[in-house]
């Protein structure tokens, strides 16, 4: 997608200030690509002891791939070192599919799990790592868009303050109607930076990066059938649903680029899912299942 449709979206979906608040980070925003392409890669992984293992999960599928090692050399130029960097890649892709650039940053830590069988769409980025690494502190990030480098550093500082919460760097909050229930998700305050403290009406938004506490789901989160009925393309929706039931708030992680840089390329399952109203399916169904939480 291209910056002049991107700016058409952002109107649609968050009026003049957003068109505003996306044109005065362009240019820093394209500095920092740049600057990362520039820069030449020696080490990405952690190799000291520590007391919590963190890991950076995400997914792709083969459209991305042209731009995705952009985005993955930016989770290794981080200042705070994850210990593991894996890409889950589902039954539209094969190991012939990844591009040299992919490849070549394996000798750094980047690594791609295939699932031949299954295509989980945006669920694989949580799914299955949270099943491998049952110990570990879960990260996950999205693939079109390259992290400043001090994102894992600003997650694990608000984690270390609030262990028992979803950090994430970019947050909506919910809005409710008179009545208690939810209002459309169009409604819901954007990119909200007023609520400091750990809230059960604030959803994390995966783009910015998520922090995830070690075993914090239960086995119900990973039930496929479920999530892929209810909410195929719309997991965080899903998980916010998941993180009520083991009574799990969000807090937001101060940060400038609640919206980290976007690279050009296809358009995101996040447009899609507000244009065409899948959030608000999705948030409906799910509602009728688990019920409406009291803030």
């Amino acid at each position: 997608m291209g910056r002049i449709e991107r700016l058409r979206v952002e109107m649609r979906q968050n009026g003049l200030s957003g068109v505003v608040k996306r044109m005065f980070y362009f240019l820093p925003n394209k500095i920092l690509i740049k600057r990362n392409a520039a820069r030449t890669l020696k080490n990405g992984l952690n190799k000291e002891k520590r007391s919590e293992r963190v890991v950076v999960s995400l997914t792709s599928f083969p459209p991305r791939f042209k731009n995705i090692h952009w985005c993955l050399k930016s989770l290794l130029f981080q200042t705070y070192k994850p210990d593991r960097i894996v890409v889950f890649l589902g039954s539209d892709t094969t190991r012939d599919m990844l591009t040299p650039e992919m490849i070549e940053l394996e000798q750094f830590g980047v690594e791609y799990k295939f699932d031949d069988k299954l295509n989980l769409k945006p669920h694989k980025k949580y799914y299955y790592v949270m099943q491998e690494e049952r110990n570990a502190v879960i990260i996950t990030v999205d693939d079109d868009s390259v992290y400043p480098k001090n994102t894992i550093e600003s997650l694990m500082k608000t984690h270390n303050k609030y262990p028992d919460s979803i950090c994430a760097r970019r947050v909506h909050k919910i809005i409710r109607k008179p009545d208690g229930s939810f209002a459309p998700y169009k409604d819901w305050k954007k990119e909200c930076r007023s609520v400091r403290k750990p809230s059960r009406d604030l959803i994390a938004v995966g783009v910015g990066g998520v922090l995830y506490p070690k075993c914090c789901f239960s086995n119900e989160a990973f039930d496929f059938e479920k999530f892929m009925d209810i909410c195929p393309g719309t997991d965080d929706i899903w998980l916010k649903f998941m993180e009520i039931k083991m009574n799990l708030p969000v807090v937001w992680v101060p940060c400038i680029f609640a919206q980290p840089p976007t690279l050009e390329g296809i358009a995101s399952l996040n447009d899609s899912n507000v244009a065409e109203g899948r959030n608000d399916i999705s948030i409906s169904k799910m509602s009728q299942l688990y019920g409406v939480w009291k803030n």
